[in-house]
C-alpha cells in the first residue's frame, strides 16, 4: 500500500499554509477494525445499541489535538468570518443560559491561545475545515462517529478510555467533572482544571492524540440517531460499518462524542453519544478534524 509507505503510522503531518503558518498537527492512524456501540445486554444508554463491527479500511491522520484558540483566530482573519455574540453555558444549578455577550474569543471562563476553541457551532467547523482545505491543498474533514471512538479508543476493547478498570481513575488521564464541581454527578476524585484545559495537558492516547476524552465534547459529521438499529433501518440503509459517516439530508442535530469537562464518568465511556444542534453555539463542545492521505 503506497499510503502506508508514504506515512508510517504515528507519522505527524504539519502541512504549510501561506506566510509560512503551520496547519494543525495530524498524526496518522492505522487502518482497522473494532465493535463500535454497547452490547443490548450491558446496562446502558439505548442509543448505543445495537453493537456492531466497524472496519476503517485505510488510515487516515487525524489531529493531535482539539483546535485551538490560536489557531481558529487565524482563520476569522484569513477569512473575514464573522461570528455573532451569545453563546450558552452549563449553570451550577444544572440549567443551560444564554450569556449574549460570551463568544469564542470569551466563552465565560478564562483561556488563552492554547485553548480548544468553543462558543462555535457545526458550521463554524465546517467552514474552518473548508478555509483549511483551501490554504494547504488537502483535504481536511470533521471526522465521522465511528472514526472518532475508533481513535478515541485506540485499541482499547473495555469501556473506559485508557483502558481503565475504575472511573475514579479518570482525574489521572481526563478533564471531567470532578468532585470540585459540586455537581450530584461529579466523579469521586480532583484534576487540576475547573473548566476546560489547554489542549495537551493530559496524557496522549495510544495513537497518540490528546484530549479524545474529556476537555470539551466534539464535534463529528454523522447526523443524530436515536439508535443504530431499531425504525432507522426500515427507513434508511442503517448505520455504515466502513467508518464512513451516518448522514441523510439536511439533518438539524449531529453527533457529539468525547464528553467534557463537565461530564459525569458515565458521559465519559468510550461509547457514550449525545445530540448536538448544529446551529446552536455552547462553551462545552469543540472540533478536531481529519486529514485525508
Amino acid at each position: 500500500d503506497d499510503t502506508l509507505v508514504q506515512w508510517p503510522v504515528g507519522t505527524e503531518i504539519i502541512d504549510d499554509m501561506p506566510g509560512g503558518v503551520p496547519a494543525p498537527v495530524m498524526v496518522v492512524i492505522p487502518a482497522g477494525s473494532f465493535t463500535m456501540g454497547t452490547e443490548a445486554g450491558q446496562a446502558s444508554r439505548a442509543a448505543e445499541r445495537p453493537s456492531r463491527r466497524v472496519t476503517l479500511q485505510r488510515p487516515i491522520a487525524v489531529a493531535r489535538t482539539e483546535i485551538t484558540v490560536e489557531q481558529f483566530a487565524q482563520f476569522v482573519a484569513d477569512a473575514h468570518y464573522r461570528i455573532e455574540r451569545g453563546c450558552w453555558y452549563h449553570s451550577k444549578d444544572q440549567q443551560w443560559a444564554l450569556d449574549e455577550n460570551a463568544s469564542w474569543r470569551a466563552p465565560i471562563y478564562g483561556q488563552s491561545g492554547s485553548f480548544p476553541v468553543t462558543c462555535i457551532n457545526w458550521w463554524d467547523a465546517r467552514m474552518y475545515a473548508a478555509w483549511l482545505s483551501r490554504q494547504t491543498g488537502e483535504h481536511y474533514r470533521l471526522p465521522s462517529e465511528s472514526e472518532f471512538e475508533y481513535v478515541n479508543r485506540a485499541g482499547v476493547q473495555g469501556d473506559l478510555p485508557f483502558g481503565l478498570s475504575s472511573s475514579s481513575d479518570l482525574c489521572a488521564v481526563v478533564n471531567g467533572a470532578d468532585d470540585s464541581t459540586g455537581l450530584p454527578y461529579a466523579n469521586v476524585c480532583r484534576e487540576a482544571y475547573e473548566h476546560a484545559s489547554p489542549v495537551g495537558s493530559f496524557q496522549r492516547n495510544a495513537f497518540g492524540l490528546a484530549d479524545t476524552s474529556g476537555n470539551l465534547w466534539e464535534f463529528t459529521r454523522d447526523c443524530w440517531h436515536e439508535d443504530f438499529g431499531g425504525h432507522w433501518r426500515t427507513l434508511f440503509t442503517g448505520p455504515p460499518t466502513d467508518g464512513s459517516a451516518w448522514i441523510f439530508g439536511g439533518c438539524q442535530l449531529h453527533v457529539l462524542k468525547g464528553g467534557s469537562y463537565l461530564s459525569s464518568p458515565d458521559n465519559l465511556r468510550l461509547t457514550s453519544r449525545i445530540p448536538g444542534q448544529g446551529s446552536l453555539r455552547l462553551n462545552r463542545v469543540c472540533f478536531r478534524l481529519v486529514r485525508e492521505l
